[in-house]
């Protein structure tokens, strides 16, 4: 089990054999597809679970950035995907998301963008904390919706998520904001 917190109803079961290689494996994809080994099968998704490792909580592009140059990332989100979340297109609350790639080799994450999702879509994303949330119920219901997948499908992804923070979160990482390094250049 992975422990989200303390209580009942915050813990993903885990199989007992690896799902798929932990190094390597990414899926941070926003607003497309992204395939995702699983038990049975290979499944494409368009919403995926996101597990931030533990060792870079509260690290995020908003605390990097400063304030100001994090709201210029947010607005220029919102404006390029018109006022609707970049995965379901839907129109309730909006939450500015920050995309990054892991480089499981070499320990290196790096910051991509802002996105722009709704509420439902960041429930899925962060489903550690809609878990500790009680959310949880909501958050798969969503992922199965989107991805037009059965609950089979949701628990293998969790699996598989769930033994990339396990490994993630073990580790120290390096992080990158090449945007900042290309506009010190200009």
């Amino acid at each position: 089990m992975i422990d989200f917190g303390p209580g009942p109803g915050r813990s993903i079961p885990l199989s007992p054999k690896p799902t798929s290689a932990v190094i390597g494996a990414t899926g941070l994809n926003l607003g497309g597809w992204v395939m995702y080994p699983t038990t049975r099968s290979s499944v494409r998704l368009r919403l995926a679970v996101a597990l931030e490792p533990r060792t870079v909580w509260g690290t995020g592009s908003r605390q990097r950035l400063g304030e100001a140059t994090w709201r210029g990332y947010v607005v220029s989100a919102v404006h390029a995907a018109n006022g609707r979340c970049e995965v379901c297109a839907g129109r309730s609350e909006l939450h500015a998301e920050d995309v990054w790639v892991y480089d499981d080799q070499y320990l290196h994450r790096r910051f991509v963008r802002v996105a722009c999702i709704c509420d439902r879509c960041r429930a899925v994303r962060h489903f550690g904390l809609s878990a500790i949330q009680k959310r949880s119920g909501m958050a798969a219901a969503w992922f199965c919706h989107v991805n037009d997948v059965n609950e089979d499908v949701l628990a293998d992804h969790l699996n598989h998520c769930a033994r990339i923070w396990l490994w993630r979160s073990s580790q120290r990482w390096d992080t990158w904001f090449p945007e900042l390094w290309r506009d010190a250049d200009h």
